[in-house]
């Protein structure tokens, strides 16, 4: 949020790569668009309403913001950052093994569904009801 926008606008102006999570625009600074398009990256939940507040120059990967359960988190969850780095585990897992037992013991991400989509298929290791799909 604020200390994304701090750490890209720095990135902007030093000119390195930097990324911001949840970080509302950059667009009200006084930066040109090259170094926030060749440089800064926001990591976006879906349900985050502060970097959708405004437009974006930058990169911006968006992701989901779902809980255990498959069902999206509410808004105030979603601009949390420790649900934002559940959310990338339980899509991208991690190749080094790192501890993300937090994400699974505060029941933010289904052990099950590290490393998978959340799917209607019967047969998908991580399942998502109707139910769920649409609350």
């Amino acid at each position: 949020s604020l200390g994304g926008s701090f750490a890209e606008t720095i990135g902007a102006k030093k000119q390195i790569p930097s990324v911001g999570f949840s970080a509302h625009t950059l667009e009200t600074l006084e930066l040109h668009r090259e170094p926030i398009t060749q440089n800064v990256l926001t990591i976006m939940p879906d349900q985050d309403i502060v970097p959708h507040v405004a437009g974006h120059f930058d990169t911006v990967q968006r992701i989901e913001c779902r809980g255990a359960d498959g069902r999206h988190r509410n808004l105030l969850a979603c601009h949390m950052i420790h649900s934002t780095i559940c959310e990338l585990w339980r899509v991208c897992g991690d190749e080094r093994r790192r501890n993300f037992s937090q994400c699974l013991k505060n029941e933010l991400v289904n052990e099950d569904c590290v490393g998978q989509e959340f799917s209607t298929n019967p047969n998908a290791p991580c399942q998502i009801t109707a139910k769920t799909v649409f609350s």
